[in-house]
């Protein structure tokens, strides 16, 4: 899809300015009309919705701050995705406004389309088994996963690999350094570890059995076998997914576009999917992350026959 810089920019602000907005206040709304019993504890006022949503380890059903009991208490009581989504993005999607006309540079567009695309890409993906599904969302969702999903393609058309030279010739790109290889690593890191917990907390609400303690907060029992090897395969398909769209979709990854980087391949082109999937199943072999102490390339690099290089994300 060939879009114009109007469009590209129009397409963008509603995936991270007006939807969130739209969103915001559907929530609230919900929240302040809530007609739930009167001994919930809960002051359904705009105030404590807003409270809720952006202040870390806040809730209204614990009259006040809490102390989360697990990990996945801990990770989503600091309300990451919810801060990321309603304050961080549509602010960096006005920054990148002023950057796009002023130099063309796509990463401030980018880096949050992608965050975007796989919150509502995973919730979309379990939504259904829910026991109650909240249609609203689900149409924003549905939005907001195909408008992701044309702009990345898109922008992933605009990477342009950067061109240096050598001893031996002119005009051929130039590999990344090691330390900028883990940096990549450490930022998809941060987005898969995020997403696995997402992961994780929905198929504990869908397959498992929940019961709720006054004194340690929400617990799950009835752990079969089978429910905790559902759990261990999500922490294997999350990544598997996040590489295989990233890199074989959209041509880049979170952690590639801050640091400027792109995969090619053996002929100094952009990797295809098949490229791509291949490069990340590799990503499995046992001890790959310390291949690169051995040599310039990791395995998943000289097994799917690809490479890491400077790039460009200009229009």
């Amino acid at each position: 899809m060939n879009l114009t810089k109007k469009n590209f920019i129009i397409l963008q602000a509603v995936v991270l300015i007006f939807l969130p907005i739209i969103s915001t206040f559907i929530g609230l709304y919900q929240f302040v009309t809530y007609s739930g019993p009167n001994n919930t504890g809960i002051n359904f006022s705009a105030a404590n919705y807003f409270k809720n949503l952006l202040i870390p380890f806040y809730l209204d059903i614990e009259n006040g701050f809490y102390r989360p009991y697990n990990l996945t208490q801990l990770y989503f009581s600091l309300k990451i995705a919810s801060i990321l989504t309603s304050v961080v993005f549509p602010i960096c999607s006005l920054i990148g406004v002023s950057r796009f006309h002023k130099t063309g540079s796509l990463r401030l567009f980018q880096g949050p389309l992608i965050f975007v695309f796989f919150i509502h890409f995973f919730y979309l993906c379990f939504v259904f088994s829910a026991p109650e599904i909240d249609y609203i969302q689900v149409i924003t969702s549905v939005i907001k996963l195909i408008l992701t999903f044309i702009l990345l393609v898109y922008l992933s058309k605009q990477i342009r690999i950067i061109v240096g030279t050598s001893d031996d010739y002119q005009d051929t790109f130039v590999e990344q350094t090691k330390g900028i290889r883990f940096l990549n690593s450490l930022l998809d890191a941060f987005i898969v570890l995020h997403f696995s917990f997402v992961v994780i907390s929905w198929l504990k609400n869908i397959f498992f059995h929940i019961n709720y303690d006054s004194g340690n907060g929400y617990g799950y029992s009835d752990n079969t076998p089978l429910q905790i090897l559902i759990l261990r395969l999500s922490i294997i398909v999350t990544p598997l997914v996040y590489y295989c769209i990233c890199e074989g979709i959209f041509k880049t990854t979170f952690g590639k576009i801050v640091t400027n980087s792109a995969v090619i391949n053996q002929e100094e082109e952009i990797i295809s999917f098949r490229q791509g999937l291949v490069r990340s199943i590799c990503r499995f072999i046992p001890f790959d992350a310390l291949s690169f102490l051995l040599a310039n390339r990791g395995w998943h690099d000289s097994v799917s026959n690809t490479t890491v290089v400077k790039a460009s994300y200009k229009a």
